[in-house]
């Protein structure tokens, strides 16, 4: 009797939390039913956002063969044509949407459409003077708290994605330590991401909750999550570390400035006053550049490396 308790107690649970999941999935549903007429973005800003998502994710979905992900950008495609005729700024882009569509719809030319989608969303960034950039220097104490109370119940609280919230998704939020993942995307991605939301998915669009700084601030935070501490210097614009992956800065420049600049995106203090800001971390009283050079030289000699 104590047995069949106990297994009519595992079938209660397991429908509890089918249940649990039934409800997320059909409440979000619900709202990215109405998502496209609802958005505060205009159709263009929405399309650059769906043609930086099939960019990378078609190519992948068709070498997986996943059901699920083919459908998915099936529908993100007729979704781009949808928007592109919405706005009549986006006639000229019409033809070359229409072709997206049909190689989707065919399950053809993944390497053709990533570049198709890519060049076509830099041409109607650029139209609408979207920025690729932040304009402000990027405030992490500010992000970290963002974090906390805006992403965390979803992707952890150190970005793993792991939390009993996000076990009742599917697909299950980005972690932001998966290296497929971040070896992809670059903050200027992850900005139009938290600016639209990701389409069937449970992350919405955070373009009314949080202004243009604070939207920039979570898009470069996320990517301090895997890298370690370096003091390695760089010289690298707020530019280049917007629109460039992760693996693209380790080609370039090596894992650490990678790490560096992913944690100091606003710059390394370049020449004296990073010769300042490394004296004061150890501690030595400053009169000049040339005393702090000297101070530091005696305290290396005093406590060589072994």
């Amino acid at each position: 009797m104590k047995r069949a308790s106990g297994r009519f107690a595992c079938a209660d649970a397991r429908a509890a939390r089918l249940f649990v999941r039934l409800t997320v999935c059909l409440i979000f549903a619900a709202l990215f039913a109405t998502r496209a007429d609802a958005s505060p973005l205009s159709p263009l800003q929405q399309l650059v956002s769906i043609l930086l998502y099939l960019e990378e994710e078609y190519p992948e979905a068709i070498e997986e063969g996943a059901a699920f992900e083919i459908v998915e950008q099936k529908r993100l495609a007729q979704e781009a044509v949808r928007l592109v005729r919405a706005e009549r700024r986006g006639e000229a882009f019409i033809r070359t949407i229409e072709s997206i569509r049909e190689r989707v719809m065919a399950l053809s030319d993944p390497d053709g459409v990533s570049a198709d989608c890519k060049r076509l969303a830099g041409e109607i960034a650029a139209l609408l003077s979207l920025p690729t950039a932040p304009a402000a220097p990027v405030n992490f104490a500010r992000a970290a708290q963002l974090f906390q109370s805006r992403c965390a119940s979803c992707h952890g609280e150190n970005g793993t994605g792991d939390t009993p919230f996000a076990e009742s998704l599917e697909p299950r939020p980005a972690s932001f330590h998966d290296s497929d993942l971040m070896n992809h995307l670059s903050p200027y991605r992850a900005f139009n991401f938290i600016n639209s939301g990701i389409f069937s998915t449970a992350m919405p669009s955070f373009y009314d909750a949080l202004s243009d700084d604070e939207r920039w601030d979570l898009a470069f935070y996320v990517f301090t999550f895997r890298q370690p501490p370096s003091d390695a210097e760089f010289h690298l614009s707020m530019q280049e570390l917007s629109v460039s992956t992760d693996q693209q800065l380790a080609r370039r420049y090596g894992e650490d400035v990678l790490a560096a600049a992913r944690h100091s995106p606003n710059g390394s203090p370049p020449g004296a006053l990073r010769w300042l800001c490394v004296a004061s971390a150890c501690g030595v009283g400053l009169v000049s550049i040339a005393s702090a050079r000297r101070a530091l030289k005696r305290r290396e000699a005093e406590n060589p490396v072994k």
